[in-house]
């Protein structure tokens, strides 16, 4: 049976309004018991018929394109897109110059700065198109708001992916195939639309240009936050929910002059310039954007030119900076240059990851940089950088890294407890997973500042004080302690005492909304002021050191098994008669078997994950079998070494994949991570995210007092649901072990494959008619 209509309205008044796709997916969620694993009664194979009933789309595939589902925190995210007084604002020069700009750099017909409203796209500037306003539904520019970490959206081509291949605006005007889009993020963390660019035709970016595309969609928030920044109130939600890199990254806004530069035309020709750039130049900023740069500050006499002087940094993408005077008003100001595809603006934005897919290749990026204009302090007067010298290495900051043999890359997200880099180790890419803490009692040995304390592999790892030593050095040594062609393997790690930041580690960790205490900031002013107070004090607080670890990886190029169910790939191909494929079984099964695999091997050595989702499983090619990727769980920053067979915690995975002793108990077992497992059963199988649209509090009432669960479709193989459905039990003890979960799966796959034989040889045989064979 499915929820009652009146338990999921009595639910629904309790916590408020309620997206538009949730109440529709009440039915899919059950409240009875599980079903037992066992055979139909009436001795029926589970699969007898289903390629025949396959025949027609599941019933969640009929439904009229819906798009991308709501976040969790939606309210609180339109409320900030709201206090921002932007919608249905008339167009503005200094956001058409950035989508003009953009078709430029990129060779795009289209360029748009959209804002995802309640039922709406609306788009601010837009460039190749005059819809202005779409339904929310159709915007791709939604899809960014989903991902529980920012990242870049890319579609390479629309008609291969599941999410967009049936959008009106692909099968029709304005005809889209290519889609790259980088996601507008608030002060507060909350994500408010996208920045865009989009072809008629598939296309591909490397890493540089979609750091570039992120850095553009940077310089359009500060702008929209920057005259609203002035007059917002103390308990603004902009404000209530900032981080300190919010706070400093507003201050920013409206102290700090921005250029972006040609450095390859004469004078390094200025493309765009906000309204400071203009006042510490004197000049206006229409009539100064073409002109170089050079025209406008001068470097001290006898310097010489500094297209010659800067010309080493520039061919090696360094940052540099200089002290010069502008032309105009002959007073001292700090410059600053920083390729514009660096992988953050600056030190103050909030981190967007880069898809795993996404090629590593420079291009076209290296000719434009970033200028930042300052006013230089009283005092002595500060040394620029001298020729042919850098402040930092970008693109990206290559020296920074524990090992001396590994190239850091690109951004490519964010973990449990850490960010995660692309990187090169001897020739090899890898993945480079770098997680900053504060420094537990033991955890490591006194080690002068900076220096690591290496894992294995020529690393002497300290594992000293494991149980209690805190997440991060936990993952790296139960990550390089595992071996299995199911789990991302660990080659090895380091830990080392961090730098001194200038702001508090808690409040940089995270641009997550909602992730932190609230505060109490009032004006701008009030904003400056408790940012410097902060900084100089955030790591004397507690009188403990801050460490990074760091990991590095097997690299794992497909993306995430959460990217694979939004795209399609356990959906079969669709034909002219079949507009959408059901669900592919057989690579269901398959996936399904070598991620049980993987879990199974990880309880053998007693490591309990903690959080199985889609997005901690990835994807790494394989010409093993048609799905051209296989397996590997990784993520282990909740993850547990079980003494015992319960583990108390009080650190949390995945609501939406978390069992009800969990939520209610903080009670880890293995059986966790078997309940997890039965709702990537269902993600796969449909296709669709657990609990779309629902607000945390609704999904924790959902499934501790409900005892509430994912439901599969009516036309779901028998076993395969029942299997699934064991899986979610509310009942812990009733949950299967994984290495019977491995039992059943094979079962199910080979009797899968004798229905797929039988079919094949009805469809060989030859058929009579009027007494003729044929």
């Amino acid at each position: 049976m499915g929820c009652s209509i009146s338990k999921s309205r009595v639910v629904e008044s309790q916590i408020g309004e309620e997206p538009k796709h949730a109440t529709a997916k009440q039915d899919s969620i059950r409240t009875d018991t599980a079903m037992p694993v066992t055979s139909p009664s009436n001795g029926t194979s589970p699969f007898s018929n289903y390629l025949e009933r396959n025949s027609t789309p599941s019933y969640r595939l009929q439904h009229e394109y819906r798009g991308g589902h709501k976040p969790n925190d939606e309210l609180n995210r339109i409320s900030t897109l709201q206090s921002l007084d932007i919608l249905d604002t008339k167009p503005e020069p200094k956001y058409d110059d950035i989508t003009k700009l953009l078709c430029s750099i990129f060779d795009m017909p289209i360029a748009q700065l959209s804002l995802v409203d309640r039922n709406r796209q609306w788009c601010k500037s837009l460039q190749g198109h005059d819809m202005r306003e779409i339904d929310r539904n159709t915007a791709f520019c939604a899809w960014v708001l989903l991902p529980k970490h920012p990242k870049a959206l890319v579609v390479e081509d629309t008609l291969q992916d599941a999410r967009f291949r049936d959008n009106i605006l692909v099968t029709g005007h304005p005809f889209i195939r290519f889609y790259a889009g980088a996601p507008l993020i608030a002060s507060n963390g909350h994500r408010l639309g996208s920045l865009c660019v989009i072809d008629r035709r598939p296309r591909t970016l490397d890493t540089e240009q979609l750091a570039l595309l992120c850095n553009f969609a940077e310089m359009a928030v500060r702008e929209m936050e920057k005259d609203k920044l002035v007059t917002l109130k103390r308990g603004d939600s902009l404000v209530a929910e900032m981080t300190a890199d919010g706070m400093h990254r507003a201050a920013k806004a409206l102290t700090q002059g921005l250029f972006v530069l040609d450095v390859t035309a004469p004078g390094w020709r200025i493309l765009l310039m906000n309204d400071q750039a203009a006042s510490f130049a004197g000049v206006n900023r229409e009539r100064a954007q073409g002109q170089g740069i050079w025209g406008l500050f001068q470097l001290p006499s006898g310097r010489g030119q500094p297209e010659d002087l800067y010309s080493h940094p520039i061919s090696e993408s360094l940052e540099f900076s200089v002290v010069a005077t502008s032309a105009s008003r002959q007073h001292s100001l700090s410059l600053t240059f920083r390729p514009a595809s660096s992988d953050m603006m600056d030190e103050h934005m909030p981190s967007i990851g880069i898809p795993n897919f996404v090629d590593l290749m420079q291009r076209r990026t290296k000719s434009f940089y970033f200028c930042f204009v300052t006013t230089v302090e009283k005092g002595p007067m500060p040394v620029a950088s001298p020729p042919g010298t850098a402040l930092i290495e970008s693109s990206h900051a290559k020296d920074l890294t524990p090992f001396q043999d590994v190239r850091l890359g690109p951004l490519v997200g964010k973990g449990s407890f850490g960010k995660v880099y692309r990187g090169i180790w001897d020739n090899v890419i890898v993945a480079i997973k770098v997680i900053e803490h504060v420094e537990q009692l033991q955890q490591i040995k006194e080690t002068p500042s900076k220096e690591p304390t290496a894992g294995q592999d020529g690393f002497q790892g300290d594992t000293q004080g494991q149980p209690g030593s805190g997440a991060p050095l936990l993952e790296a040594v139960l990550g390089h302690g595992l071996r299995h062609p199911n789990v991302v393997q660990t080659y090895k790690y380091a830990t080392r005492h961090a730098e001194v930041r200038s702001e508090p580690f808690a409040d940089r960790l995270s641009t997550v909304p909602g992730s932190l205490p609230t505060s109490n900031h009032g004006t701008l002013a009030d904003i400056r002021e408790d940012c410097s107070v902060r900084s100089e004090s955030a790591l004397h607080s507690t009188g403990k050191h801050m460490l990074e670890t760091w990991l590095l990886l097997e690299y794992c190029d497909k993306g995430s098994l959460q990217d694979g169910i939004e795209q399609g790939w356990f959906r079969k191909p669709q034909t002219k008669k079949i507009l959408h494929g059901g669900p592919d079984v057989q690579n269901i099964l398959i996936t399904a078997r070598e991620v049980a695999a993987a879990l199974a091997y990880l309880h053998t050595t007693d490591v309990l994950h903690g959080d199985l989702t889609g997005n901690n499983i990835l994807l790494a090619s394989s010409r093993k079998d048609k799905r051209a990727f296989t397996v590997k769980v990784a993520d282990f920053g909740l993850s547990r070494q079980a003494s015992s067979s319960t583990v108390d915690t009080d650190t949390y995975g995945t609501v939406t994949h978390m069992p009800p002793e969990l939520l209610m108990d903080g009670k880890l077992t293995k059986s966790a991570d078997v309940y997890a497992f039965g709702v990537l059963l269902w993600e796969m199988y449909t296709g669709e995210r657990p609990f779309a649209g629902m607000r945390h509090a609704q999904i924790i009432y959902h499934v501790t007092t409900l005892l509430a669960h994912p439901e599969f479709p009516k036309e779901t193989p028998p076993k395969l649901k029942a299997l699934a459905d064991s899986c979610m039990h509310a009942d812990k003890e009733q949950r299967p072990s994984f290495d019977d979960l491995l039992v059943s799966l094979d079962e199910l796959q080979q009797e899968l494959s004798q229905q797929e034989e039988s079919s094949v040889e009805q469809d060989l045989a030859p058929t009579h008619i009027n007494g003729l064979e044929t």
